[in-house]
């Protein structure tokens, strides 16, 4: 599988801009067919509590679907919404097809921010097929509880997708946290990042793909573009074989 990420500075609550540039930087660095390729948490509009945001939500979704037709690639992006009567902080991925894989709702507002004064948090844990694989989405302040990626991996995932807007101040923590949820979960994990800046925070970019043994297979700093890494599904599951730690897994250690 390719996996490609796609990092850029957000212009703040402006879907149309946002889509020319995502449009500029995949003509610029062309995907393969076939790839996975992965934007940021709240890709059009940024990490914005403004109750209109979730008006986007239709164009995004319908972005995201002629986009992934256009190029023949599954394409994941975060998108806030309403949903059941409350508002979800959402990532989608859509098929080569332009149909909708999965909707994952971020289960972990980030109450430091009171995200969660406007976004209600998911229930559940998703896990997707894309091409043979199982992928789970999540995002940004997911990446603090292992247990959320404990019960993707009892599921069956093999790669796991984190889609953030990480402020700089906190970049260490984004890395050290990439590897470990990847090293402990035996799984690739690709980390999608923002750059550039909004009203609160400065954003560090640092979009990394890390293998089920910790390596980093691709770091990009603050710079912008489409950057592609090739995941070896064979090798993971020779590896979760060989040291075969995730059989001694404690359920009942769960919450």
């Amino acid at each position: 599988m390719i996996a490609g990420v796609v990092q850029y500075s957000i212009i703040w609550e402006d879907p149309e801009e946002n889509f020319r540039n995502i449009d500029r930087l995949l003509t610029s660095h062309p995907p393969p067919e076939g790839a996975l390729v992965l934007l940021p948490e709240m890709f059009a509009t940024g990490f914005s509590m403004n109750q209109k945001v979730p008006e986007f939500y239709d164009l995004c979704r319908g972005f995201l679907i002629a986009t992934a037709k256009q190029w023949n690639i599954f394409l994941g992006g975060g998108i806030a919404r309403r949903k059941d009567g409350t508002l979800r902080n959402a990532y989608l991925i859509i098929s080569p097809e332009g149909k909708e894989i999965c909707e994952y709702h971020k289960a972990h507002p980030f109450s430091i921010s009171e995200e969660g004064r406007f976004y209600t948090g998911g229930k559940e844990v998703v896990v997707a097929e894309v091409k043979d694989t199982k992928v789970t989405p999540t995002v940004c302040y997911d990446l603090r509880f292992p247990e959320l990626y404990r019960r993707a991996v009892i599921k069956g995932a093999e790669v796991i997708i984190v889609a953030a807007n990480w402020p700089s101040k906190r970049d260490f923590h984004w890395q050290a946290l990439l590897k470990a949820r990847a090293i402990e979960n035996q799984a690739y994990v690709i980390g999608v990042n923002r750059t550039g800046s909004d009203p609160n925070f400065h954003y560090c970019g640092s979009s990394s793909v890390i293998s089920p043994v910790g390596d980093t297979l691709l770091y990009v700093g603050e710079n912008e573009g489409v950057f592609y890494v090739k995941l070896d599904l064979d090798k993971l599951l020779t590896y979760r074989q060989k040291f075969a730690v995730l059989k001694d897994i404690k359920p009942w250690l769960l919450p």
